[in-house]
């Protein structure tokens, strides 16, 4: 079975989805980029997951000097240092918390809806999750690729009982709205 299935949409109500989504996004970084303007020299760091975003601090670094990147100090005493992948200033939230600047940061943020239409937004086959790669083109078509195949975003008889999680509308995709593509044509569409 192939492991990777596309599926492309120009139905309105799968476009005015997209758009309000779109909407949402561009709306969380405007925000971001407005908080983080209040920290001169830094900027915003989002906590990234399939379904969506969220603030999760600042980030901002001295003049580089020899290739070295070194931490400005906190604009003040209400950040504490997050360290991990990446270091950045996380407003603190016990004794040492600022309320003005923990109002700031609240529910900043944006998540993924679930399409009309019965395309799931997330789909877990055997123990693993999958999440769509999701892209629009200028000529108003929604193009959803998975890496897992379309038997089980549509899903197979045979193969439904395989899947164990799948945030959608309905049991099955409604093709009204959304048809199977080709993977060439998803290329294509692409340039490639």
């Amino acid at each position: 079975m192939t492991t990777e299935c596309v599926y492309r949409s120009s139905h309105p109500k799968v476009l005015a989805w997209w758009e309000h989504l779109d909407g949402t996004r561009q709306a969380f970084h405007s925000r971001c980029a407005e908080i983080a303007d209040r920290f001169p020299g830094f900027t915003a760091i989002t906590n990234d997951r399939s379904n969506g975003q969220s603030l999760a601090g600042i980030v901002g670094y001295e003049p580089e000097s020899e290739g070295f990147k070194r931490l400005l100090p906190p604009p003040s005493e209400a950040w504490r240092l997050m360290t991990g992948d990446l270091r950045f200033y996380k407003p603190y939230r016990n004794h040492l918390k600022d309320p003005e600047l923990l109002e700031l940061f609240d529910g900043v943020g944006w998540k993924l809806t679930t399409p009309p239409g019965g395309m799931p937004s997330e789909v877990m086959v055997g123990n693993r999750f999958y999440s769509p790669g999701m892209r629009a083109d200028d000529d108003g078509t929604i193009w959803y690729s998975w890496g897992v195949g379309a038997g089980y975003i549509d899903p197979d008889p045979e193969l439904r009982s395989k899947v164990s999680f799948r945030q959608a509308d309905d049991d099955a995709v409604d093709h009204t709205m959304w048809e199977p593509a080709k993977l060439s044509e998803f290329y294509a569409s692409q340039g490639n």
